[in-house]
């Protein structure tokens, strides 16, 4: 497998930022499940950042699912994806539908923090596809 990378950092007092570079498949899933699981905390915002994905398969999507869920259970809690238009990431979100059924992604990093309801970054355009409701 090619190069990979996870970062996280915290870039406000309640929001994580996950980045993925480079390639991730099942060989990097459990550990982006334990970086998420690492900054979950009630109350606080998390934005993956897929930008500089160049492949991701089904295992990470459902890690990413996985993250959702756990989120939308609590309160307070906020979860972003960040997937520009013709992206890795994003043509594998268009093939499952992901926009609609799974969790918002958003085209700009600015706009997933904004979307977590603080403006750290900046500000932001909008959602390129909210989740169904």
């Amino acid at each position: 497998m090619a190069h990979s990378d996870i970062r996280t950092k915290r870039i406000a007092d309640s929001v994580w930022l996950v980045e993925l570079g480079g390639e991730h498949d099942r060989s990097t899933a459990l550990e982006l499940r334990f970086e998420l699981d690492g900054v979950f905390t009630p109350g606080g915002s998390i934005v993956v950042d897929l930008s500089g994905a160049t492949f991701i398969d089904s295992s990470i999507l459902g890690v990413l699912l996985r993250t959702e869920v756990r989120t939308s259970r609590l309160r307070g809690e906020q979860f972003a994806v960040v997937a520009p238009t013709g992206g890795a990431a994003a043509r594998l979100f268009d093939l499952v539908d992901a926009p609609h059924t799974c969790f918002a992604i958003f085209e700009s990093l600015e706009d997933a923090v904004e979307s977590c309801g603080t403006h750290a970054l900046g500000t932001g355009r909008g959602v390129v596809a909210p989740p169904a409701e």
